[in-house]
């Protein structure tokens, strides 16, 4: 509060030690934000509870009156009349700035201000230095912008009416696309999720197909890059939003971009803890999938939501099932497991006994073989879920590994 005393004192050029229980009023009701206290001590003198005293010659108020006034509530509305008194130029670069966000690019809002035709670069230069000079943006630093307090970015929202936000946002994205070229794979460094972000706001409006599967497309490549940058509630939140615009008969016409969504979408939920969406995510890959090298992410995401849902009996069966599928038969009773582990015990034995180490690896070479590397991929994921739950089909799982 010793800032905004600061600033009462000096804008009613009065004692500190004088202004200060008022400070503290204000303080509480504006959270310290240098510009609400300027706004509410208009609105007081306004409303009469801050006078000028000609006898006195300073300023007076009623504490106690101040305190009782719900001020804060109309703290939104004040800000938005102040906000009118700007430009049209400086309005419409709080407008996009808050459709954007609480923080935004700087690069990205003189694009948008541009592209709307608003104005040259030392406009929006201009326009953001009245902003910034009037406490309503900060600079974030790193090329970043931010709205000073959470009240100036909703007064800033208001500028644009509520029955015209989803539509300002699909607007922006569409614009934002074309600007940086349509081509999705082509976008490379000059992608930027805002796109993506404004596109999926305003999604309810979309009616064309084509763009629909755009912006699935749009949340995969967005998706794709939250992964690979661990940021993984925010890739489960594009990649769901991009599995929800897909419709069955778009596999067979966008075979390639439907599986990558389900199956980076079963990964991703699987990272939150999603198991139920992370099943339903690898049974559509299940269902579509063309071969078994696109099936294989989505039996794995099985066994670990499995796993995860606490049904350790069923990723074992699923696990067992599909590497029968691939050439690798295990008996499902444990007399039987014990059987098959001591015969490929011996063979492993009589190999290691028969040939050196240099004739075992030129001559075991999986490399070329498919069916041998994908049955080695999930037999390594199921042989993790025996090592607590079935200890003798976990061993045979290890010697058929090594044999």
């Amino acid at each position: 509060s010793d800032g905004v005393n600061a600033l009462i004192s000096s804008v009613l050029r009065l004692n500190p030690r004088y202004t200060r229980p008022l400070a503290e009023v204000l303080q509480r009701k504006t959270q310290g934000n240098p510009m609400f206290v300027r706004q509410l001590l208009r609105s007081m003198a306004d409303d009469g509870l801050l006078t000028f005293s000609v006898i006195d010659r300073r300023w007076q108020w009623n504490i106690q009156a101040i305190s009782s006034t719900p001020i804060a509530s109309n703290a939104v509305s004040l800000t938005i009349g102040m906000m009118r008194t700007y430009d049209r130029g400086v309005q419409n670069l709080l407008r996009l700035s808050a459709l954007l966000g609480t923080t935004f690019k700087q690069e990205i809002l003189e694009r948008l201000f541009l592209l709307y035709e608003y104005g040259s670069k030392p406009d929006v230069a201009l326009g953001i230095e009245r902003a910034v000079a009037g406490g309503v943006i900060a600079d974030g630093g790193c090329g970043l912008l931010r709205f000073s307090h959470d009240q100036l970015y909703q007064a800033a929202c208001a500028l644009t009416p509520s029955s015209e936000l989803a539509l300002a946002h699909l607007d922006i994205g569409r614009r934002l696309l074309k600007s940086v070229g349509e081509d999705i794979n082509e976008l490379g460094s000059n992608f930027d999720a805002i796109i993506v972000d404004q596109y999926n706001e305003g999604s309810s409006l979309i009616t064309d197909r084509v763009e629909k599967l755009q912006l699935a497309e749009l949340n995969l490549v967005a998706g794709e890059a939250a992964l690979n940058s661990a940021s993984f509630l925010q890739a489960a939140i594009y990649l769901l939003r991009g599995c929800g615009l897909i419709r069955t008969d778009d596999w067979e016409s966008h075979y390639s971009v439907c599986l990558r969504l389900f199956t980076f979408c079963g990964e991703a939920q699987l990272t939150q803890g999603m198991a139920d969406g992370a099943v339903t995510a690898a049974n559509e890959v299940l269902k579509h999938g063309r071969s078994f090298h696109d099936k294989l992410p989505a039996h794995q995401a099985l066994l670990t939501a499995f796993t995860i849902l606490g049904d350790q009996h069923d990723a074992i069966n699923h696990g067992i099932s599909v590497l029968k599928d691939l050439g690798e038969d295990f008996p499902v009773d444990a007399d039987g497991q014990q059987a098959a582990s001591k015969t490929e015990l011996m063979r492993i034995c009589g190999v290691l006994q028969s040939k050196s180490l240099d004739e075992i690896v030129s001559q075991t070479s999986i490399e070329s073989d498919s069916a041998k590397i994908l049955s080695m991929q999930l037999l390594m994921v199921v042989t993790r879920i025996t090592y607590l739950n079935d200890p003798t089909l976990m061993l045979l799982l290890v010697f058929r590994m090594v044999s």
